[in-house]
């Protein structure tokens, strides 16, 4: 049980709390424009990931995750201003910030926060929509319909029309 929680060493990357000790991920970015100046995107369009996401709760050290509702989901969304990111970038950084125990509502806002701080941009909304926990889906109140969804956004983002128009994109 241990080995599922920690690995069996520093360097295995594979485990449910292994961010708590690895290295973070190489985040590749590009500079908005290329050296010709042509845009890589159209300034203003935000750039959406939707991903897989499995995290440990701290309070009760069980998972919760996508995987266990199939309408269950997580996004990020970021408008680039001096950064953009690798396209396999957004889900490195969520599966190693997720790989450390976390409440739902702070994981969140370390996703929001790490984007943020990577892409140095403002403009940042993270959604993670109908997320089971198995603290309370296994144990405790056993509710089989039970979900809990978070956000966190700053920027362009404050706009809930935009937050909407991403999420209808999906």
């Amino acid at each position: 049980m241990a080995k599922m929680y920690v690995g069996a060493d520093l360097k295995d990357d594979t485990e449910l709390l292994c961010g708590r000790w690895t290295h973070k991920p190489r985040i590749a970015s590009f500079p908005e424009e290329n050296e010709e100046g042509y845009e890589h995107v159209v300034k203003g369009v935000p750039i959406t990931k939707m991903l897989d996401l499995t995290a440990v709760c701290s309070h009760h050290l069980a998972p919760f995750s996508t995987d266990f509702k199939s309408e269950a989901y997580a996004v990020i969304s970021y408008i680039p201003e001096e950064n953009m990111l690798g396209i396999s970038k957004l889900p490195r950084l969520a599966q190693w910030i997720g790989s450390r125990g976390w409440l739902q509502e702070d994981l969140t806002k370390a996703l929001y926060n790490e984007v943020k701080d990577v892409a140095k941009t403002k403009n940042v909304y993270v959604k993670l929509y109908k997320i089971v926990h198995t603290c309370e889906s296994i144990r405790g109140a056993k509710s089989k319909k039970g979900s809990f969804t978070t956000e966190a956004y700053g920027g362009s983002f404050k706009k809930k029309r935009l937050r909407d128009q991403v999420i209808q994109g999906l």
